[in-house]
């Protein structure tokens, strides 16, 4: 079945966020080497672009400056934005187990 349009632009995003977390991984890394052989912020997003469509076969496109937020202690955008929402990850699921548990006995939610 293909995948909606906002489907398509979640999967996008947690894969962004995953390798973003790689790039800031490595970046910390990179920080303990010799200055004059540091990557930049710029190399770094580069070189985690290159490795996630090595991996991946999917181009991305990894920002310097927000490499550069997160790195000092910035927050990712889903994580900003947790407090808004109605029900946190594991109450999400937990719900839609339980939507399917009543729908597989004939019990469908109608609201």
């Amino acid at each position: 079945r293909a995948k909606s349009e906002r489907k398509k632009k979640q999967d996008v995003s947690r894969l962004k966020d995953q390798y973003m977390q790689r790039a800031i991984e490595l970046y910390q890394a990179e920080q303990l080497k010799e200055k004059s052989k540091q990557l930049s912020l710029v190399g770094v997003c580069r070189l985690t672009e290159q490795q996630c469509f090595q991996e991946t076969n999917k181009h991305i496109k990894l920002s310097d400056s927000t490499l550069h937020r997160r790195v000092n202690g910035g927050q990712s955008h889903a994580e900003a934005h947790e407090v808004q929402r109605w029900l946190n990850n594991d109450e999400t699921e937990a719900l839609i187990q339980e939507v399917i548990y009543y729908a597989e006995r004939g019990f469908p939610l109608d609201h």
